[in-house]
């Protein structure tokens, strides 16, 4: 899977995912990362730390605590980006800070506004992961 792809291919492939309407289902896409993409078989890496980042409204049809949290006791570096949605009743900040397990690494793009988010996202990043701290982007 991760290295099955160039990066043209992966975000073709993305495309052409047909969506059915019939609601969102992280909890089953974040078991799929555990059980398939997360596995040597399909790039992952033993000397390198796992890092997953869900964007999402934040809304799922099942909860998304218990593969959450499988997945950071697994090591798994969880960050969560929470988008608007189009229609429906806005984002579901309380699944999203499940997501993510820790507001530092929760990032909300508030009515459609990304501004900043790379940023944020690229410095907690490195925070997190980088040995010594490297220092922020600016």
């Amino acid at each position: 899977l991760l290295n099955s792809y160039s990066d043209n291919s992966f975000f073709a492939a993305y495309d052409a995912i047909p969506y059915n309407g019939a609601g969102t289902r992280t909890a089953l896409a974040l078991q799929h990362v555990r059980d398939v993409i997360l596995t040597r078989a399909n790039g992952e890496w033993p000397a390198a730390r796992n890092v997953v980042l869900t964007v999402t409204d934040g809304r799922s049809v099942s909860s998304i605590v218990p593969i959450s949290e499988q997945l950071r006791a697994n090591g798994v570096l969880t960050y969560a980006l929470g988008v608007p949605p189009i229609i429906g009743n806005g984002m579901n900040t309380v699944n999203l800070l499940a997501l993510a397990g820790s507001p530092s690494r929760r990032f909300l793009a508030n009515n459609g506004n990304y501004g900043g988010l790379y940023e944020q996202f690229v410095n907690s990043l490195v925070q997190e992961t980088c040995s010594p701290p490297l220092l922020p982007i600016e």
